[in-house]
């Protein structure tokens, strides 16, 4: 039998599957969820996670299935591998879901199924596809989406290998075995009104926002090189 063509171009599910095995620690990221539970409103809501990953620092699931709640969370996530972890937090506990799929095909849910749809760090990482996957999370959200996108001043000022595209809403990002995108607020504000959403908050972080995060006196803040570089945006948006 002819050995396995170990040069095949991976399909995105294979892609992801092997980070998550080899390399998790590069898809996972406490910041975008310290943002989520400061700025999103999460009891009693049906929640979609999308691109949940092994939720190893997430706390959603834990605020919309308390016993005190009466929400439920679903997450969604390409990869069998991270699931499988997620299931291993989560598994047992009642009003949590947990669904392998890719958000960039139609979901397995009905229109306006869900009261709010989150993503994090997942929109950066879909390259072309992502307006695909936002027209989906709109299309099952019943009040709006919250997302958040690294900023295109980041990836141009500490990714000088990458070469670039400027797209109508966004700048794709060329690697060898990858694509990604990110943006800046005004792709941001074209792109919710193409998607028939209403901003409610957009937020840039830089640099030194996203270090500075938890410093509560002055005496605690770090200088950061480059702390000006816009690092990230967050969006809230709601169905017009």
């Amino acid at each position: 039998m002819a050995g396995r063509d170990k040069s095949r171009t991976l399909n995105k599910k294979e892609f992801w599957d092997r980070t998550w095995k080899e390399d998790p620690d590069s898809v996972r990221s406490i910041d975008s969820y310290r943002f989520a539970l400061i700025n999103q409103p999460l009891q009693g809501s049906k929640i979609l996670e999308v691109g949940c990953g092994d939720l190893r620092y997430s706390r959603i699931p834990d605020y919309s299935s308390a016993p005190e709640s009466e929400g439920c969370y679903t997450g969604v996530d390409i990869s069998t591998i991270a699931l499988k972890r997620a299931k291993e937090k989560y598994g047992g506990v009642k009003r949590v879901h947990l669904v392998q799929a890719d958000v960039t095909n139609p979901l397995p849910f009905q229109d306006d199924f869900f009261d709010e749809v989150l993503s994090f760090e997942t929109i950066t990482l879909l390259g072309r596809d992502f307006y695909r996957a936002l027209k989906e999370m709109t299309r099952v959200t019943k009040h709006g989406v919250t997302f958040d996108v690294t900023h295109r001043d980041l990836a141009r000022t500490f990714a000088s290998h990458v070469s670039y595209t400027d797209l109508q809403y966004v700048t794709l990002l060329h690697e060898a075995n990858y694509s990604g995108v990110a943006f800046t607020e005004e792709n941001i504000d074209h792109l919710l009104l193409a998607l028939g959403l209403k901003p409610e908050k957009i937020k840039t972080f830089t640099i030194f926002n996203m270090v500075n995060w938890e410093a509560l006196t002055p005496e605690l803040v770090e200088y950061v090189p480059d702390g000006d570089v816009k690092y990230r945006i967050y969006v809230r948006a709601n169905k017009s």
